[in-house]
């Protein structure tokens, strides 16, 4: 797989193996910020949930190289 980083890439397609990742990474964070609420710790809770969108929003600037 020849893949790079761009920031320019962004709106470009992403490559299957990272758009997996992404979405891994989403659902991950999202039950783990639903258990964060459920036990009461709002802390963890947030902390889970940026990360979970702050990942998935970096595999989006992989794009395959020509």
């Amino acid at each position: 797989m020849n893949t790079k980083f761009d920031w320019s890439g962004y709106y470009a397609p992403t490559p299957k193996l990272f758009r997996k990742i992404g979405d891994t990474l989403l659902v991950a964070s999202s039950t783990l910020s639903g258990a964060s609420i459920y036990a009461d710790n709002k802390t963890a809770a947030f902390v889970f949930l940026i990360l979970g969108v702050f990942g998935k929003m970096i595999t989006n600037f992989f794009t395959e190289n020509p």
